[in-house]
């Protein structure tokens, strides 16, 4: 009750203060509108101020100063608005995000005295409702699917992960669809129906095999769906999955003995350099653990980046990890990782980050 007597009295002031501004002769039927909730899809939305001149002589709106992605589609500030007579100002706002909002317009009169009217309008954007033609945004012949790459997020190498893929017969005629022989045997695909009726929906069933996979890290395959559909009868499906190491088994005996991976500068800045210089840097990577260091995986993320490491490295040892850069194909600012993987199982993860410039 407090908190609705309180925005009650918050709002009676709001009016007020309009209502004492508002002392121009040329008069709006409401100073502060509320425009409700909006779709994004059905802006821009469209505002109406109404007036009239209340005075004895012609007035002129000679300015008028309007807020981000408002615009005023019907003034001439050379045209008089005679005593006694009215019209509207129609306002088009147009915003760039999804939320609440409350504008402000100020109108500035040549009238010699309280020649400026503010004017407040709010409501609300909202998304707009998602539809067909969102779900099915990727078309490859007769089919049109939810996505062109099925992200199925971090599996456990012991794991089994599960997701669908949905599709739509975008044509008047029968499409028929199966998994194909070339597809490897730790993904498999599952169609329903086999037999996709014109306009009709169905989905793609993808099963993912992490432990027969036997890899780690960002995993990318190129599956392939065979139907019926002329000339494009060969439908590609990416999938992209992390495999991360399992260590959930370990008992808490046993991983206090676990190796520990430590890389003391994740960061590595070459400064700037000419372009198709070698940039050429080591890193020594320890294993402050009590069990042998395995490094399970390195990954790139260019292929103009080489490094040679050492697979294992033994309790309270060091490794040197070499890297080398080809800029031969690169210009102005460099952002490139390096991920380790390792059988450490507080910290299986590690991303160096390579920066610089190349002149």
């Amino acid at each position: 009750m407090t908190k609705r007597i309180f925005i009650t009295l918050i709002t009676l002031c709001f009016i007020s203060i309009n209502l004492i501004a508002q002392q121009s002769n040329l008069k709006f039927s409401n100073t502060n509108t509320f425009v409700g909730r909006i779709e994004e899809n059905k802006l821009p939305a469209e505002i109406n101020f109404i007036y009239t001149n209340k005075g004895t002589t012609d007035i002129k709106i000679v300015a008028i100063k309007l807020s981000v992605g408002c615009s005023v589609s019907n003034w001439n500030k050379n045209k008089a608005i005679p005593a006694g007579k009215g019209g509207a100002l129609v306002f088009s706002y147009n915003p760039k995000h999804i939320g609440s909002f409350n504008e402000k317009i100020v109108i500035t009169t040549d009238e010699k005295v309280n020649n400026e009217i503010t004017l407040t309008f709010g409501g609300e954007i909202i998304a707009r409702k998602r539809t067909h033609a969102d779900l099915f945004n990727y078309k490859n012949g007769s089919l049109k699917f939810s996505a062109q790459t099925l992200n199925l997020g971090q599996i456990m190498n012991s794991k089994k992960k599960t997701d669908t893929l949905f599709v739509i017969n975008n044509t008047q005629h029968k499409v028929t669809m199966e998994s194909s022989y070339l597809n490897p045997p730790y993904i498999t695909l599952e169609c329903y129906p086999n037999v996709l009726l014109p306009l009709k929906e169905g989905f793609v069933i993808v099963k993912y095999d992490a432990a027969m996979r036997q890899d780690y890290g960002i995993m990318k395959d190129t599956l392939y769906l065979l139907t019926n559909d002329d000339p494009d009868s060969i439908k590609r499906i990416n999938v992209r999955a992390e495999i991360l190491e399992d260590f959930t088994k370990i008992k808490p005996e046993k991983r206090r003995l676990s190796p520990k991976a430590y890389l003391e500068n994740t960061n590595y800045d070459f400064q700037m350099v000419t372009q198709g210089t070698a940039v050429k840097q080591s890193f020594n990577i320890i294993n402050r653990g009590k069990t042998e260091l395995v490094i399970r995986k390195v990954d790139c993320s260019c292929d103009c980046i080489e490094v040679s490491y050492p697979q294992k490295i033994r309790f309270s040892k060091e490794g040197v990890f070499n890297m080398v850069m080809n800029t031969s194909k690169k210009k102005g600012s460099v952002s490139e990782t390096i991920t380790i993987i390792t059988n450490d199982p507080d910290n299986p993860k590690i991303v160096m980050h390579i920066t610089g410039l190349v002149d």
